[in-house]
């Protein structure tokens, strides 16, 4: 009795390309779904440490962006936008301190030009969280206010209307809007406050992220290969 074994390599051949494909789609699948997920984590960590919109900052790209196979996908988390959102991140997830570049004093928004900083966020051109760029937008003129002990501002004096709109106009101004039954009170609020010094925020821990998106991501390869060889 005579036995005859052949090999079918075309089928071997297809089996062995299906599984490295599998293999490949998965480590894309997996870089997608740890990398999202390292997204959220900054996301909410800075969503819990400050006030406002600031989370939103965070983007991710993964690199194919499909899920084709891949043998080295590449992926990265970012702070999306320019210098600003940079510079908010850094404050908010590093150690550091933030000092003048030039001059003796660091202006900090406060109040009423954080509020206006915020409004123009969503217009194209809307500038920095400058004392410059806010005098220039808002037409204002500001004046340094120094108190003993405390710390010192920079001040805009002007009138407040009884609708609650404030402007600097002249005292002359002012007058003749009293005399036409305006309710016009002279006011002087702080718009910027003026320190030597300020040390960064540092409540965002990018570190502990990356190192829970190390331990996720041969969980996350490994539910995708299943997946994938299904």
């Amino acid at each position: 009795m005579t036995m005859r074994l052949e090999v079918d390599r075309a089928s071997i051949n297809r089996v062995e390309d299906g599984v490295i494909r599998a293999t490949l789609r998965a480590q894309v699948q997996a870089m997608r779904s740890t990398t999202r997920d390292l997204e959220k984590n900054l996301e909410d960590q800075t969503r819990g440490a400050t006030k406002g919109n600031a989370w939103r900052a965070w983007k991710s790209d993964v690199f194919p962006r499909t899920n084709i196979p891949a043998r080295e996908p590449a992926a990265q988390v970012y702070a999306n936008g320019g210098n600003r959102s940079r510079g908010m991140l850094v404050y908010w997830s590093r150690p550091g301190t933030n000092r003048a570049k030039s001059g003796k004093y660091l202006a900090v928004p406060m109040n009423d030009a954080a509020r206006f900083f915020d409004a123009r966020r969503g217009f194209r051109g809307g500038g920095t969280s400058s004392v410059k760029s806010f005098e220039l937008a808002t037409g204002m003129r500001l004046e340094p206010l120094f108190r003993s002990g405390k710390t010192p501002l920079l001040v805009a004096h002007g009138y407040r209307t009884g609708g609650g709109g404030f402007a600097q106009f002249s005292a002359g101004d002012a007058a003749a809007k009293r005399r036409g039954g305006q309710r016009v009170e002279r006011v002087t609020i702080p718009m910027f406050a003026l320190i030597e010094t300020q040390p960064f925020a540092n409540r965002v821990s990018i570190g502990t992220a990356t190192r829970a998106a190390q331990t996720q991501f041969p969980r996350d390869f490994s539910r995708a290969l299943k997946a994938n060889l299904r």
